[in-house]
């Protein structure tokens, strides 16, 4: 099931006026980047466990993104170093634009994280999703089941409704943020989520 909308009138005011606005939270964060040939990570994954088993199970998800031989290479540079942050962006000094979300997938005893990617150089006031994943939790590995790298991506869920994605629709005049998006359900196929329909 796929559903069309526009961009929100907020959206757009605050589109108008990207330094008034800022992102929801705060993605993974370091506090300091040692000079090293190497880029740091953060010292502990994002907050929100999954149980599997009885046990406990997180995931640093900047590594797990670039352990992942199936994931963008794009994705993988955005997520090399931290974001820079200067100027108007300085609230994203230290920061890996990475949102997690640990959850049991509807009517399934499969536990699993939601990986949303952004862009460090993306208005905040837009839609500056570069990239969606969910892993399936296991109690020493984790294995991904879903992903959508187009612009605009982003998967959630919505209560007792189930997972979606949703992804970001641009109109002909090159601009920066969509004009609305595409909402698509997603369903679990007993190995793995797809999209309703498929």
């Amino acid at each position: 099931m796929k559903i069309i909308s526009g961009a929100a009138p907020a959206a757009v005011v605050c589109a108008l006026a990207v330094t008034a606005c800022g992102p929801v939270d705060t993605g993974v964060r370091i506090e300091q980047v040692p000079a090293s040939d190497g880029a740091p990570l953060p010292s502990t994954p994002s907050p929100g466990e999954g149980t599997r088993g009885g046990e406990a199970v997180s995931v640093d998800p900047v590594q797990v993104l670039r352990d992942d031989p199936g994931v963008d290479q794009g994705v993988k540079d955005v997520l090399a170093w931290p974001c820079e942050g200067e100027g108007d962006e300085a609230w994203s000094r230290g920061w890996y634009p990475v949102y997690t979300e640990y959850l049991r997938i509807p009517d399934t005893d499969v536990w699993a994280v939601i990986v949303n990617v952004q862009d460090c150089s993306a208005p905040p006031a837009c839609n500056p999703y570069i990239a969606s994943y969910v892993y399936r939790l296991w109690t020493d590995r984790s294995e991904r089941v879903f992903s959508s790298e187009s612009a605009g991506s982003r998967v959630d869920v919505d209560g007792d409704a189930g997972l979606f994605v949703d992804r970001g629709l641009w109109g002909a005049d090159d601009s920066a943020c969509p004009q609305g998006t595409e909402r698509t359900m997603l369903e679990w196929a007993g190995e793995r989520l797809v999209e309703a329909g498929e």
